[in-house]
């Protein structure tokens, strides 16, 4: 996915899965198992914002979130919050923290 970037428009190919947990009875999560590009057209796009949530705080995701039944397949939720990401590492491993602003 190197050299994509947001309002791109890009033709992508893979397979669409569900996985679900061994014995779990969790709804799991879709993506697209061996996703590849293939062309990136550039551009500077619009894309559609209108299902993004941007009225709940972080708490009241994970709150909400946490209460219900894992019967519903969150994965195309997209939840908009302020954030601050901080790299750190060293010559081996490279770390992300990301503390969100309530």
């Amino acid at each position: 996915m190197e050299g994509i970037a947001i309002g791109n428009e890009v033709v992508m190919e893979g397979s669409r899965i569900h996985i679900v947990k061994s014995g779990s009875s969790n709804v799991g999560q879709s993506c697209i198992d061996n996703a590849t590009c293939v062309v990136n057209l550039f551009g500077n796009h619009p894309y559609d914002k209108s299902t993004f949530i941007t009225n709940k705080t972080f708490d009241e995701i994970v709150t909400s979130e946490k209460n219900k039944q894992a019967t519903e397949d969150l994965t195309c939720n997209v939840y908009v919050a302020k954030c601050h990401l901080r790299k750190s590492g060293s010559q081996y491993s490279t770390n992300y923290y990301l503390s969100i602003s309530v």
